[in-house]
C-alpha cells in the first residue's frame, strides 16, 4: 500500500521561457504532474550532491563496531585501524606528528593501489555507468 507523504513547503520559482518549455515537456513524457516532476528531480541531484558528506558521517552501526572493537580487543598487534589511531589521543593531549604518521602509513597504500589498477578502476566504473 503506497503511503501519501504530506506537502507543507511552497516554492515559487521564475524560469526562462525555454526551461519552462522544457521541463514541461519532459514531465508529459513521464506522466508526471509538473510538481512532482521538479521535485523528484531537484531531489536526485540534491542526494547526489549530498553524497559524498553521507560516507564520512559517523552513524550508529560504525561507532558500535568502534566500541566492540575497542573493548574486546586487548592484544595491541590485533588492534584495526580506528583503535590503534585512538591510542594516539591521550586524556589531555594529543600525538600529533605519531597520529599523522599512522594515517598516512595507513592511507597509502591504498592510494597506491588505485594509482596501479587505475585503468581498470576506471573501465569498471565506466561500464557501470552505461545503461
Amino acid at each position: 500500500m503506497k503511503t501519501v507523504e504530506s506537502k507543507t513547503q511552497r516554492w515559487n520559482m521564475r524560469v526562462a521561457e525555454d526551461v519552462d518549455a522544457i521541463v514541461r515537456l519532459a514531465a508529459e513524457q513521464t506522466d508526471q504532474p509538473l510538481t512532482d516532476f521538479v521535485v523528484q528531480a531537484a531531489r536526485v541531484v540534491a542526494e547526489d550532491t549530498l553524497a559524498d558528506r553521507r560516507v564520512f558521517r559517523l552513524n550508529e552501526t560504525a561507532w558500535d563496531e568502534f566500541v566492540v572493537a575497542l573493548t574486546l580487543i586487548n592484544s595491541p598487534d590485533k588492534r584495526t585501524l580506528p583503535v590503534g589511531l585512538e591510542a594516539f589521543q591521550g586524556a589531555h593531549q594529543t600525538a600529533w606528528g605519531p597520529l599523522f604518521a599512522a594515517s598516512m602509513i595507513a592511507t597509502v597504500p591504498t592510494i597506491l593501489v588505485y594509482v596501479a589498477a587505475q585503468r581498470w578502476f576506471q573501465r569498471g566504473f565506466s561500464v557501470g555507468a552505461i545503461h
